[in-house]
C-alpha cells in the first residue's frame, strides 16, 4: 500500500442502506459514492462529517469484514454501512457493539388473532384496524414497527419502511411465517406480555394494565400446547 503523509487526502467507496440514506443529501442516496478522507480518519469521524449518528448504524463491513466505528480507512477501500436488521439476527456478526440495535416490535392491521399470537410469544405487538390511518401510520414510524397486513397496498404509504404481507390466511401459519421470516426464535419470552392489552408482565397473575386474570390451570395448559405445537413446527426447524 501507498504511503500517504497524515494530513493528505484519500478516497473511500461509502454505500449506506435503507433510513440511512436518510441522513444524506439526494445525490449520494441509495448509491455507492467516493467520500474523500485524510490519514487516520475513522468510521467514526466519516460518520461525524456526514451528519449520520452512530446510534442508528448496526452494521459496518469494510472491505466485505465487519468491523467498529473505530476502524481506520484504507485508500480506495469499499465501505458498506447497515441500520437495524428486522429479517436477520446479527448478533454473531456485527463488531459495533455487543448488543444490536435490532429490537423487534410490530404494528398488525387487520390480523387481531395475528396480532395476539405474536404478544402471546412475547413481542410488543399493537393492533389496528383498516383501513390504515394517518395517526396509526405516523406511529408505526415514529416506533420503528415492523408493519403487518394482508394488503400489498399499504406499501404505497413512504413513511413507513418496513412492511411485509403473510402469504398464508391462517394465523397460526401467519406467526410461522413471521418466526422464521424475522429469524425470532432466540427472541421468543412465551407468556411474558398481556395478549389482549400488549402490557408486559407475567401470565398466570392478574394484567397490570387492562386488569384480565389469567387462570394458572386449563387456560394457561392450552395457551402452553399452542407455543409447543409452533416452536416445534417443521417450518422453523433448521
Amino acid at each position: 500500500m501507498a504511503f500517504h503523509p497524515r494530513g493528505s487526502k484519500m478516497s473511500v467507496q461509502l454505500r449506506f442502506y435503507e433510513e440511512l440514506n436518510d441522513f444524506l443529501p439526494a445525490g449520494k442516496r441509495k448509491r455507492q459514492f467516493d467520500h474523500p478522507f485524510s490519514c487516520g480518519q475513522t468510521v467514526a469521524d466519516t460518520l461525524a462529517q456526514l451528519g449520520v449518528p452512530e446510534r442508528s448504524v448496526d452494521l459496518v463491513l469494510a472491505g466485505g469484514k465487519s468491523v467498529d466505528f473505530s476502524h481506520v480507512l484504507r485508500d480506495g477501500e469499499r465501505v458498506s454501512l447497515y441500520p437495524v436488521f428486522e429479517s436477520l439476527n446479527i448478533s454473531g456478526i456485527t463488531a459495533v457493539r455487543s448488543t444490536p440495535l435490532r429490537k423487534i416490535r410490530f404494528a398488525a392491521i387487520g390480523l387481531p388473532a395475528l396480532a395476539r399470537y405474536l404478544r402471546l410469544m412475547g413481542f410488543d405487538t399493537v393492533a389496528g384496524k383498516q383501513p390504515l390511518g394517518d395517526e396509526f401510520a405516523h406511529m408505526v414510524k415514529a416506533e420503528c414497527r415492523v408493519l403487518l397486513m394482508r394488503h400489498a397496498g399499504l406499501k404505497s404509504r413512504r413513511e413507513i419502511l418496513r412492511v411485509w404481507s403473510p402469504a398464508s390466511s391462517r394465523p397460526r401459519a401467519q406467526l410461522i411465517e413471521v418466526l422464521r421470516r424475522l429469524d425470532l426464535l432466540r427472541s421468543v419470552r412465551p407468556l411474558s406480555r398481556c395478549v389482549v392489552c400488549n402490557a408486559p408482565g407475567k401470565m398466570g397473575s392478574r394484567c397490570a394494565g387492562c386488569g384480565r386474570s389469567y387462570p394458572r390451570s386449563i387456560h394457561l395448559r392450552r395457551l402452553q400446547r399452542f407455543i409447543d405445537l409452533v416452536l416445534g413446527s417443521e417450518a422453523l426447524k433448521p
